[in-house]
């Protein structure tokens, strides 16, 4: 998250590198955001996401590197009004009006190397009173478990979620642990998990 005299940029980044070449790329990355914004002045998510492949792709490109690894990313700015505008590499948002999901889809892209580079696409959200947005890793939609030990998916996702907004005794997020737990039940958890809300 970073914030500027006139808007509020804020991601949810995952690496797919392990050990030390992920965190290399998870500094590298996060360093590199930083620098778009506040030494470069981009303001726009999708040139923000193509300068930033670019520089990733430029820290890594020598043939005595041991990182071959990128990163998937959700990638927001908020003008602190009504203006939302997104950017995402793989990973889409999820907005939440009137008890109904919108998915607000990624680029089949993400940051590091790939092949058939195409430019990142920003997507502008007219935010109104009561919205939520969702920004998360998908380590808890690919996550095995069930009665018949599959993966989650999406659908299960916006589920999971819907049933944790609902008002109850419990916070959302000790809602969320507990229907994860549920669904995990005997099965390992495979990956890390990150989830990010935000309510207007």
């Amino acid at each position: 998250m970073e914030t500027t005299k006139d808007y509020t940029f804020f991601a949810v980044a995952d690496c797919t590198g392990h050990g030390v070449p992920g965190a290399l790329v998870s500094v590298v990355g996060h360093n590199t955001l930083n620098r778009c914004i506040n030494e470069l002045g981009l303001i726009d998510p999708g040139e923000i996401l193509d300068r930033l492949t670019l520089l990733v792709e430029h820290t890594f490109d020598n043939p005595d590197s041991i990182v071959s690894d990128g990163m998937d990313i959700c990638l927001c700015r908020w003008d602190h009004k009504n203006k939302l505008v997104y950017s995402g590499a793989f990973n889409p948002l999820y907005l939440f009006r009137n008890n109904e999901f919108e998915e607000i889809k990624a680029d089949r892209q993400p940051i590091g190397k790939f092949i058939k580079r195409a430019p990142f696409t920003s997507n502008k959200i007219n935010l109104l009173k009561n919205d939520q947005i969702f920004l998360f890793t998908d380590g808890y939609l690919d996550q095995f478990g069930g009665e018949r030990g599959k993966k989650l998916k999406s659908k299960g996702f916006k589920d999971h979620l819907a049933e944790a907004l609902e008002r109850s005794e419990k916070s959302f997020n000790e809602k969320m642990v507990e229907q994860f737990k549920n669904w995990v039940k005997h099965e390992e958890q495979i990956d890390d998990i990150c989830i990010f809300r935000v309510g207007f």
